[in-house]
């Protein structure tokens, strides 16, 4: 190795180690304190300090506020398996149980709608629930609204680069779920429907009723018999995504 790059090498480390110190300590901020529309809350010195890095480095690495927007961005759904999924894992772990529980309704079609139904029941009210209280997906909802809002913090190409990116990956996480679940149960999008349509649409709809229960009552559970079934008691939102997934695909 010659002088020339040794030298180049010994420069970006200082450089690579205070992004992951500051990137660390913006992490660990939005995490314990939530995140403002505005991001006015995204104290840059505040976070050197923390970090106890160079602030000339800093101001190297990230011009302004908003390259350091971006760069968090990537950070936050990085550090939190959580973001961009759209199902928690002990959502995805109940409806395989609820499907291994009742793997003979898979053989008719009236089963398979009757399993369909009962895995949206309870797999729905249980995603419903840990959205609700899931920090995570504040942080997310947050990120994404600034950004609609016009935000000067997120009004920069790469900020905006950086959202379609993580939205691209939950919508495709999604989309290869809904797909799987049509093909286990059987089942083909209508013509014209894609599972990215699924997908779209029972997102808005989790979304849509858990930033709802902000500001109201919770919709009270329903007695209804669905799928075939006996009546059981129903989180109405769990209900819509069985209506959504039911709707959306036909037996193949």
């Amino acid at each position: 190795m010659d002088e020339k790059s040794f030298g180049t090498r010994s420069k970006r480390q200082p450089a690579d180690e205070t992004r992951r110190k500051m990137l660390d300590a913006a992490v660990r901020q939005v995490k314990e304190q939530g995140l403002e529309l505005d991001f006015a809350n995204l104290n840059l010195e505040e976070f050197i300090r923390v970090a106890g890095v160079p602030r000339s480095t800093v101001f190297r690495i990230w011009p302004d506020r908003r390259a350091f927007v971006a760069d968090l961005i990537s950070a936050l759904f990085e550090s939190n398996p959580e973001m961009g999924q759209g199902f928690d894992e002990e959502t995805f772990r109940i409806v395989e149980q609820v499907i291994a529980d009742n793997a003979d309704d898979l053989r008719t079609p009236e089963g398979r709608v009757k399993l369909i139904a009962e895995a949206a029941r309870i797999g729905g009210a249980r995603n419903l629930a840990a959205v609700s209280h899931s920090r995570p997906w504040a942080i997310q909802r947050s990120i994404l609204s600034a950004a609609m809002s016009g935000a000067d913090a997120v009004a920069d190409d790469a900020v905006r680069e950086a959202l379609l990116a993580l939205e691209e990956r939950f919508r495709s996480r999604m989309e290869q779920m809904y797909a799987t679940w049509a093909e286990l149960f059987q089942r083909r999008m209508v013509p014209g429907i894609t599972p990215r349509d699924i997908a779209i649409c029972s997102a808005a709809l989790v979304e849509g009723i858990v930033e709802r229960r902000v500001f109201s009552d919770p919709l009270p559970p329903r007695t209804l018999a669905v799928g075939g079934g006996e009546p059981q008691e129903w989180e109405i939102g769990a209900f819509a995504l069985f209506a959504i997934f039911i709707t959306f695909t036909e037996e193949t």
